[in-house]
């Protein structure tokens, strides 16, 4: 929709008293790592902040987030400030998501069923915006494969209350 997006997030609202979803909106990821997004509803509580990408898996806030004015959070600054310390330091002092949850199971967990699909995926040279393409080069392709079993090995699995 923009020169700089680059992917789309769902991003959720979830009560801290009741961890009940509020609300979820999808939200355009710019290329800097940056998005916006506008709730429907009018929310003064605290709420974790909850994100889910096609790969990735489920990431929430470390720390609840009153909604109050224009609340604003930022999970790229350490790994702390996801719930359970659930990121991976990508450069020096830039964390992300963990990706390679491509079987939406409900499981929350990077696992050998996610490397099945991956190598289903590649054998059939899928291309495009595919869960299976890990590395986002467009392809699934034998450098998907390392960053999935990294995140296997490391036994990668959602952080939530």
């Amino acid at each position: 929709t923009t020169p700089n997006a680059c992917d789309s997030i769902d991003v959720s609202l979830v009560d801290s008293a009741t961890l009940v979803i509020a609300e979820t909106k999808r939200a355009v990821v710019n290329k800097n790592g940056t998005c916006s997004v506008v709730f429907s509803g009018s929310y003064s509580a605290n709420y974790y902040i909850v994100i889910k990408h096609r790969n990735a898996i489920e990431t929430w806030s470390a720390f609840t987030v009153p909604m109050a004015g224009t609340p604003s959070y930022n999970f790229t600054t350490s790994a702390g400030q996801a719930y359970g310390g659930n990121q991976k330091e990508v450069s020096p002092g830039i964390f992300a998501l963990y990706s390679g949850d491509v079987v939406k199971d409900a499981n929350e967990a990077i696992e050998l069923s996610d490397v099945a699909q991956l190598e289903a995926d590649n054998t059939a040279f899928a291309f495009g915006y595919v869960a299976t393409d890990i590395d986002g080069s467009g392809g699934v392709d034998l450098g998907d494969f390392p960053l999935l079993e990294a995140n296997v090995n490391g036994f990668i699995f959602s952080n939530h209350p």
